[in-house]
């Protein structure tokens, strides 16, 4: 069984975002809760086709983007990157990911996971304030740059 790192708080963070995206476009999509432990966390259906057109993939970070920003570039775990690659490939539909700040009430970022160069350099991931002591916390890391790889969509 899988150690699940999500926690309540975190869950709630997903919901305001995905809240908040469904009300800047009202007229153009729904937003469907993926499975639970899936890859991504929401399908994307156009209210006129009735059709799933992308993914979602939600991650909200407690600081605001501006904070995240004196840090470098915006860290992603390799692995998830890949995966959601591989993703979007099998189910050839775009999956993006939806960075957003401040417990998901800040600023709201995206980049369509395929056009963001799998070769990017992995790096050790910095150590965290609260370590976990579990596998994932050592999976490299890659550094996504704002304004290239990454686009504010919602403030």
């Amino acid at each position: 069984m899988a150690v699940v790192l999500e926690t309540h708080d975190d869950q709630l963070a997903e919901e305001i975002v995905a809240d908040r995206l469904q009300e800047g476009w009202p007229d153009f999509i729904d937003l469907i809760p993926a499975p639970e432990m899936s890859l991504i966390d929401y399908f994307v259906s156009n209210r006129s086709g009735n059709r799933i057109t992308l993914g979602l993939e939600i991650r909200t970070r407690k600081q605001t983007d501006t904070e995240v920003m004196q840090y470098g570039g915006l860290m992603l775990k390799q692995r998830k990157l890949l995966e959601i690659q591989q993703l979007s490939r099998a189910l050839n539909m775009p999956i993006y990911f939806v960075f957003a700040f401040d417990n998901g009430n800040g600023n709201i970022w995206m980049a369509n996971a395929s056009s963001i160069p799998s070769d990017l350099p992995a790096h050790e991931p910095p150590r965290r304030r609260k370590y976990r002591d579990v596998a994932c916390d050592t999976h490299p890391v890659l550094f996504l740059e704002w304004n290239t790889h990454v686009h504010r969509v919602a403030v």
